[in-house]
């Protein structure tokens, strides 16, 4: 039924409460009882309990408390309940229901949970949220049906003990396996109450007339009431103290009886050993939280807190205030290995921190029908141990009686010129013999403790002493300093009963307000004076110089209050505390928020005696332990009288008792009782979402170790609490996701996070926590999570894909290479069938032109002329033939071809035009290859179109140069200065030569089929009067090196 694995938790929990036994001796030694109420922290239904009387509480060690109500079990860890009603599906697939009322819990040695309500005994899978029945893990465990289970026990011999409430008490011994029976060596008792076990192992048992101890198998009366000379009696409780067992007798006597030797028990009543301010009525249960303190329950008055060192009790009650019980009927104590002690009650739960004991809480209660009292606490004064003297907003001064609990106010007496300004007091202190002085915002005022009587001290002229905040008695002088809203300092005379003006060398007092908050001499004749206008002032009134700190008033220029500790100065502003060289003010450090202060705001700052500091904001109460670097904060759960103080309102005795004072009351805080507090446990995973749904699998959240989602389940949250029941609202976190956190993130108070769009892949989260003294937990709560991908993208399919993938890419890349292989064969055979096709038609048409010159020369009888030109013309077709194989050739060899055919035609037309090749001389004819035969068509066109029908000499121009803008390409410029393109084609047409002249389109395609980015420009020239005046061919052509 249980998971073994978890079985760990109980070493955990032994070493947890071996670290909290210190902790416990420290309480033990330093207990000091307060004479104000208890304070306790409360839940009901409204906090998330299902139901508000708690009979029976319990704790696992995970750190889970357990409580039992008339509606099923309640776990709590720390800031949320959840209830779990007794129910059990049987293997037929019905429901059993169990009675929801519980009435005893308890967590035994193997990690069981034991669960009895009015009609069953039930254990409790709490890793999985199953109910079963016992016999289901205990073989031969077996009771009758229908009672009422009370309490369940272990002793040392391995027995686990059951009593019910009308059905007498049963024994299971485990090593066994069996049922044991229970021998009585008097009548068996039928209605039992309680069963506990002492030091040596003996188990006592109390019924409702007597007690029993357990000895060889046997239980033996302690005849109880004939040791107490009684006839008859009744007994609601017992509780093993400390080799005693105390009694509850007849609901109104506690007898304690003396069990170290149980052949002779002796007794002694409570009544005679303790003392109280007022006894308890109807008690009915005990229960010893620690080795100095024993709680005594009642069904209608309340609660006792016995001090077992200074033999006192303390009685707390349903006060009706924030801090006390929320009823007077007691059902039941647990006090966990925190050393909270847990209240159940007929109406709800309270908790009893012991951190928060060091906080003493006055404040004046308002009474019904009558005005709610003042107690907004601005200033301070212990004038005794017992009488304290406080200045109020509206009440005038307070008297409280911090033992009795009383309170008295003290208004000054109403005048027409302060009316009942005067009822505010900023400040009380003492005076010589039986006087009290006052600043008040009417003014100062002496009051006599003695009389009761006050006296004005007011100089209606003068607006400085009036509206006051703060006095100082000086210390080589019977003055008074004082000083007030109205931003200027006055001193008063105590012997002559005058108000003085101070001494200001540099009329400091002209120039700036001060509003002084708090003044200390620091030194005779030196006074550092916090003020709401300058910061910190130092002034020397001897010298008359006031001295301020430029470096202070950076950080604000309003300071409440100071403390000087050492070489250090701490001044209190309302953006920090500033910790600064004294010697100078240079400034050291500045605490704030984000070092860990409550609030930024600071109203006061006081060093305890062991070199701590008490620091009062506007959001609780702070202790800074400097050395350490650890800030701890305290809020009204901790016993507070509010979250806001009030200005310098603070007073540290003669003991090292600290007073502070605020807007509901005043604390005291006794730094000897400040727990060290070293109780910091692992988070605990309290809730997991998956898509905004709670994650379900066999085991409850908390005992869950690892998460497995699909892809399209990638949204996920997770809810997390430490199971530290003190200062929960102090608890910080760190979490990370590995492969998304790269560190650990703050998380701060916050206690969940979610994590949007994870990838498929295993993730740990991890979460740890620090109490709040900032000890990091050991061991961080760790959770696997594995977020599976979509099956496109699993392992055996991504391996199937990419095989396929592969062996397809393989098989279109060699399709592929063959397709390009067989389309450039192709293509390289239509251009050179193209090229042949283009030579075949360019070298006939120049064959023929030539033919047609020398047959000319024949027909002429210029056969000298035909002689020399057919010459000529072989060389030429030697040429051509020999370049005609080629689709490139070097340039010069262009030019040498280009040279023959310009002579043979400049011949042909007996020097009718002259001709000339320029060649830039940088060009490397030599190594330089273009297309055969792509200049010689463009000037045969310059000859034959533009030169011929000129009436006089011609020219053709040829020039091969480099193109600037790219240097790799040739620029080919052919210029003749014939009749030009349009007069040419005119002449054409007349003559009614209609054949085209395919030459330069073929050489255009040519020289495109070299390099697509070659081209050919033709443009008409003009003269000055813009007749034609020839033509120009631009050939821009991508040379090629050999």
């Amino acid at each position: 039924m249980k998971l073994l694995s978890h079985i760990t938790y109980l070493k955990k929990a032994e070493t947890i409460f071996t670290c909290f036994l210190a902790l416990a001796f420290m309480l033990i030694c330093n207990s000091i009882t307060f004479s104000q109420n208890l304070y306790f922290q409360s839940y009901t239904s409204t906090e998330g309990l299902s139901q508000n009387s708690i009979y029976c509480i319990a704790e696992t060690p995970e750190g889970f408390m357990w409580f039992g109500t008339q509606d099923g079990i309640n776990r709590f860890d720390g800031k949320k309940f959840k209830s779990f009603i007794p129910v059990m599906e049987t293997t037929e697939g019905t429901v059993s229901n169990f009675s929801k009322m519980i009435t005893t819990l308890y967590h035994d040695r193997q990690d069981h949970l034991w669960v009895g309500t009015t009609r069953e005994l039930l254990l409790y899978d709490r890793y999985t949220g199953k109910f079963g029945y016992p016999h289901d893990v205990y073989p031969g465990f077996k009771l009758p049906s229908d009672m009422w289970f009370k309490k369940i026990i272990e002793d040392t011999y391995d027995n686990l003990w059951i009593i019910t409430q009308d059905n007498g008490i049963f024994c299971y011994n485990k090593s066994a396996r069996t049922m044991k029976s229970v021998l009585w060596e008097s009548t068996a008792p039928k209605k039992m109450l309680n069963i506990m076990k002492d030091s040596k192992g003996v188990v006592w048992v109390a019924s409702n007339t007597d007690l029993y101890y357990f000895d060889n198998g046997t239980f033996f009366p302690v005849k109880t009431a004939q040791r107490l000379n009684k006839a008859n009696i009744t007994i609601a409780d017992i509780c093993l103290v400390n080799n005693t067992l105390w009694t509850i007798v007849n609901s109104s006597e506690i007898v304690i009886f003396d069990i170290f030797n149980k052949n002779n028990i002796t007794h002694t009543y409570f009544d005679h050993i303790y003392s109280g301010k007022t006894k308890l009525a109807d008690a009915r249960i005990l229960h010893q939280s620690d080795s100095n303190t024993v709680w005594v329950g009642s069904r209608s008055d309340g609660l006792l807190k016995v001090n077992l060192k200074d033999k006192t009790y303390i009685k707390a009650g349903a006060a009706g205030t924030s801090y006390s019980l929320v009823s007077q009927f007691i059902l039941s104590f647990y006090t966990n290995k925190q050393f909270i002690t847990w209240i159940g009650l007929s109406g709800g739960l309270a908790k009893y921190d012991v951190q928060k004991v060091q906080f003493g809480l006055w404040r004046n209660e308002p009474e019904s029908n009558k005005p709610a009292p003042d107690n907004k606490i601005f200033s301070i004064l212990g004038d005794t141990e017992e009488d304290f003297y406080m200045g109020t907003l509206y009440g005038g001064m307070m008297h409280c009686n911090i033992k009795t609990n009383k309170f008295k106010y003290y208004p000054p007496p109403f005048n027409i010129y302060t009316a009942n300004d005067s009822k505010t007091v900023y400040e009380i202190i003492k005076g010589n013999g039986n006087l009290l002085w006052m600043a008040t915002k009417g003014g100062l005022y002496s009051f006599d403790k003695i009389s009761k009587k006050f006296e004005e001290f007011v100089d209606h002229h003068d607006d400085q002493t009036r509206e006051l905040t703060v006095l100082l008695k000086l210390k080589d002088q019977n003055k008074l300093l004082v000083a007030g809203y109205n931003g200027g300092l006055r001193l008063f005379n105590l012997d002559t009963k005058k108000w003085e003006k101070c001494y200001d060398k540099n009329d400091f007092l002209k120039r700036y307000l001060l509003r002084a908050r708090h003044m200390k001499e620091v030194e005779p004749g030196v006074i550092y004076m916090s003020t709401e206008a300058q910061n910190l002032v130092k002034y020397d009134y001897r010298s008359g110089v006031f001295t301020t700190f430029p470096t202070l008033q950076k950080v604000s220029g309003i300071s409440r209050h100071f403390w000087i500790v050492g070489d250090d100065c701490w001044v209190a502003t309302d953006d920090g505390l500033i910790q600064a060289n004294v010697a100078d003010m240079t400034i050291k450090k500045i605490w704030r928020t984000e070092n860990g202060l409550p609030n930024n705001y600071i109203y006061a700052v006081v060093p305890d005696n062991y070199g701590r500091l008490w620091i009062s904001s506007n959001q609780g109460l702070a202790l800074l332990d400097v050395k350490k670097g650890i800030i701890r904060k305290f809020s009204k759960d901790d016993g507070l009288q509010d979250l806001e103080f009030n200005t310098a309102s603070c007073f540290k005795d003669k003991k090292g008792k600290i007073w502070f004072g605020g807007i509901n009351g005043f604390n005291m805080v006794n730094p000897d009782l400040t727990v060290n507090d070293i109780f910091s446990p692992g988070p605990l995973i309290t809730g997991i979402n998956v898509m905004n749904l709670s994650y379900s699998t066999g085991l409850a959240t908390s005992y869950v170790d690892s998460v497995h989602l699909t892809h399209d389940k990638n949204f996920i949250s997770f809810e997390f609490q430490s199971p530290n029941f003190s200062q929960t609202e102090n608890i910080t976190y760190q979490y990370m996701l590995s492969g998304v956190d790269s560190s650990w993130v703050n998380s701060g108070t916050r206690n969940f996070v979610s994590y949007t769009q994870l990838k498929p892949g295993e993730y740990t989260f991890s979460v740890k926590s620090a109490n709040n003294n900032n000890i990091w937990c050991d061991q961080p709560k760790a959770l696997f999570i594995y977020i599976s991908p979509p099956w496109y993208k699993t392992i055996w399919f991504l391996t199937t894909a990419a095989g396929l993938f592969l062996f397809l890419l393989f098989y279109l890349i060699k399709q592929r290479i063959k397709t390009i292989k067989s389309r450039e064969f192709l293509k390289r055979q239509k251009a050179e069938a193209e090229m042949k096709a283009l030579r075949s038609q360019m070298n006939p048409h120049f064959i023929f032109n030539s033919l047609n010159s020398i047959n000319s020369f024949v027909v002429e009888n210029k056969t000298h002329l035909a002689s020399d030109y057919l010459t000529k013309f072989s060389r030429l077709i030697r040429l051509i033939l020999d370049n005609s194989g080629s689709e490139e050739i070097p340039l010069e060899k262009e030019i040498e071809t280009l040279k023959l055919y310009l002579l043979m035609e400049s011949l042909r037309f007996e020097n009718k035009f002259d001709y000339e090749i320029f060649t830039d001389q940088n060009l490397d004819t030599t190594n330089i290859m273009i297309p055969p035969m792509v200049i010689q068509p463009y000037v045969e066109n310059a000859i034959w179109h533009g030169l011929m029908h000129k009436p006089d000499h011609g020219k053709v121009s040829i020039s091969i140069t480099n193109n600037e803008a790219k240097p790799s390409d040739l620029i080919i410029k052919i210029t003749d200065n014939g009749i030009g393109r349009d007069r040419s084609g005119t002449i054409k047409s007349k003559t009614g030569n209609q054949n085209k002249s395919y030459g330069t389109d073929i050489t255009l395609q040519r020289i495109r089929y070299f390099n697509p980015i070659n081209t050919v420009k033709i443009n008409d020239l003009f003269d000055s009067d813009n007749m034609p005046a020839g033509t120009e061919v631009l050939i821009y052509l991508y040379s090629k090196i050999k």
